[in-house]
């Protein structure tokens, strides 16, 4: 006949059992594919944080202000002195 036979219970068990083996290397497999992108990803944001308050601060220095908050209130006070 053309159908095919199904295999003896004890057969069956081995399969899903084999089945389940897999998916759970498959599950851990993405799991740490997934970690390894998300530390890259805040390795990256961290990086671009960092890039820009580089270029913040370089670029008071080159104004000639400071990132000290003490001279920052005395900053606010000059502007505002210049505004009135």
């Amino acid at each position: 006949s053309s159908r095919l036979a199904l295999p003896p219970p004890e057969k069956l068990r081995e399969i899903a059992a084999k089945q389940d083996e897999r998916a759970k290397q498959i599950k851990a497999r993405r799991e740490q594919e997934a970690e390894r992108h998300s530390s890259t990803e805040r390795s990256r944001a961290a990086e671009v944080i960092q890039r820009n308050y580089r270029g913040y601060r370089a670029r008071r220095e080159i104004k000639g202000l400071g990132l000290d908050p003490s001279t920052r209130w005395v900053e606010v006070r000059n502007n505002y002195s210049a505004l009135a």
